[in-house]
């Protein structure tokens, strides 16, 4: 007799044909009025969802880094912005000067680029008025078109003192470079 009941009590857990019973089945197979369990998961996996999306968009943000750094951290030179931005290409060969000033303080930067795959810089060299000027290194480069248009230029760049040593960074991102 024991034996009875309790088999009867895992055909009620287990549902039809022995699978799992459903939370939202009745014995019978018919579906219960309330789907409440299925629609706060799907609420729950939605606000995950949106969370997962906004983490990704805010890791793909912009760049983190000011246009200029000050490499010894002495000063904060994330006021100055990119004032204009001029350069000619002429077959694999681009030339780019480019402003960074708040008015105040100005720095030139004159570049010369070979264009063909890899974009390279040539040379370069720059002038801060705050004192200070030397050459252009670049760490990275990014050249677009300039064949029917504008080039466009970004990159990173260290600035190096007299004795070679990076003094200041700039973190372009691509601009387009006037004729």
């Amino acid at each position: 007799m024991t034996l009875a009941v309790g088999l009867g009590a895992t055909r009620l857990l287990a549902g039809r044909n022995g699978q799992p019973a459903d939370q939202g089945q009745r014995q019978d197979g018919t579906q219960k009025d309330s789907h409440k369990p299925q629609v706060c998961n799907r609420g729950r996996k939605s606000h995950l969802n949106v969370a997962a999306v906004f983490l990704l968009l805010a890791a793909c943000g912009g760049s983190q880094h000011p246009l200029l750094e000050d490499l010894s951290h002495r000063e904060d030179l994330g006021f100055l912005r990119l004032a204009s931005a001029h350069g000619t290409r002429d077959g694999d060969r681009l030339s780019a000067q480019l402003l960074i000033t708040d008015s105040s303080a100005i720095l030139t930067m004159d570049m010369h680029f070979q264009v063909t795959p890899p974009t390279h810089l040539e040379s370069g060299v720059w002038k801060f008025n705050r004192g200070g000027e030397g050459k252009v290194e670049a760490r990275s480069v990014t050249f677009l078109g300039g064949q029917s248009g504008p080039p466009s230029l970004g990159g990173t760049f260290d600035l190096l003192d007299s004795q070679g040593r990076a003094v200041y960074r700039v973190h372009l991102l691509n601009t387009l470079l006037l004729k």
